[in-house]
């Protein structure tokens, strides 16, 4: 193995980068962006990076004609990973697997790839436990009708912490996490990622207001597949 000194090893991997198009890759990345999530920031903080402008939006999960609707305010991911093109990848990957596709062929399959994976996200992430999902079905086991399956056993055995039946609960754990995810339609009012949501100017409301408009449409139009 050569001794490289300090200086070498410097502008050894240095120029691999140069060479490899760092300086092009970056400019194509920041070309690469949301253009009315860049506006939004810019009109309800004042700057365009406090929501995800290069990251894939989260317009909503699960069934569009569900009985049940929960909206959010915007999904809660941290603007830096999200615009992490790699997480973008790693998202994608997913969704592909999921479909049994292997690439994506045009702008239109791009946009049918994002939303078929946005129906079934509940498959794609079912190995994950999330107490969010969990606590939401604990609130919807109270109502009826909520087109959401709920086993009856429910949440009576999450106090259960012992290690014979942690395996069975987690298993069952699961199943109620996916069946939230994907029999209950959830809307994001911002569609566009930000961990933390700054308090927004009374004067800046009327920004919003357009998407509202869209969740009231998707929600009460019979036609809001087309």
């Amino acid at each position: 193995m050569t001794l490289l000194k300090l200086d070498q090893r410097i502008r050894r991997d240095l120029e691999d980068l140069y060479k490899g198009g760092i300086l092009t890759f970056i400019q194509n990345f920041k070309n690469c962006k949301i253009t009315e999530a860049e506006q939004l920031s810019m009109d309800l903080f004042g700057t365009p990076n406090e929501l995800s402008i290069h990251g894939l939006p989260g317009y909503y999960t699960g069934k569009r004609d569900a009985a049940t609707v929960m909206v959010m305010l915007n999904p809660g991911s941290d603007v830096m990973s999200q615009n992490n093109p790699f997480v973008t990848e790693k998202t994608l990957n997913r969704i592909l697997k999921e479909l049994g596709k292997t690439n994506i062929s045009s702008s239109a399959d791009f946009v049918k790839i994002i939303k078929r994976g946005s129906d079934r996200y509940g498959n794609i992430d079912k190995d994950r436990l999330d107490n969010f999902d969990i606590k939401q079905a604990a609130f919807l086991k109270a109502w009826e009708n909520s087109g959401v399956d709920i086993p009856n056993n429910f949440p009576d055995m999450i106090p259960r912490p012992s290690k014979k039946g942690k395996e069975e609960r987690d298993k069952l754990l699961r199943e109620v996490k996916q069946n939230v995810l994907m029999q209950k339609l959830q809307l994001e009012l911002i569609p566009y990622a930000s961990r933390k949501f700054k308090t927004i100017n009374p004067n800046n409301y009327k920004h919003l207001f357009p998407y509202v408009e869209t969740l009231f449409q998707e929600i009460f139009s019979k036609n809001a597949r087309m």
